[in-house]
């Protein structure tokens, strides 16, 4: 798989979402062993996305005690 496949691939997306079945997540897993800059990549996004899940977090949590 070429990098620019892996980035946009929906595999990518259901891995970092969580919902990736066992076997794709081997397949990255793999993937991110032969190709040690996608694996920075990876942890970027992994950062950036609990991040931006920690403020949704905390913007619904702050909208709930409002009511």
């Amino acid at each position: 798989m070429q990098k620019d496949q892996f980035f946009t691939s929906g595999l990518l997306k259901k891995y970092l979402l969580g919902i990736a079945t066992p076997i794709e997540c081997a397949k990255i897993a793999a993937l991110l062993e032969l190709n040690p800059d996608w694996k920075n990549q990876v942890e970027l996004l992994e950062n950036k996305f609990r991040h931006w899940v920690k403020i949704q977090n905390s913007t619904f949590t702050k909208k709930n005690q409002l009511n």
